[in-house]
């Protein structure tokens, strides 16, 4: 069976984020490992709320980046999922 890796890359849609990273959890069958590449600046304190505690329930790989950039960001996170 092959291993997938997704790589999410996203800026400012924190409320999409959370929808999406729920309905992944849901999944019966899940990737290998996901990987959330941020490159926001801050969420509203409720969006903090709920990506922590999906992050804190689950495996995914969450790195809050800088570098602004859609490739970059993508680059990143292939990078992290080759290491």
């Amino acid at each position: 069976m092959n291993s997938i890796s997704v790589v999410i890359a996203t800026l400012n849609r924190g409320k999409d984020l959370v929808c999406l990273l729920q309905q992944i959890e849901s999944f019966q069958t899940k990737p290998h490992e996901i990987i959330v590449v941020d490159q926001s600046e801050s969420y509203p304190l409720e969006i903090k709320q709920q990506l922590n505690e999906i992050l804190l329930s689950s495996s995914i790989n969450y790195q809050k980046i800088e570098i602004k950039g859609a490739a970059a960001a993508r680059n990143f996170g292939v990078g992290i999922a080759l290491s």
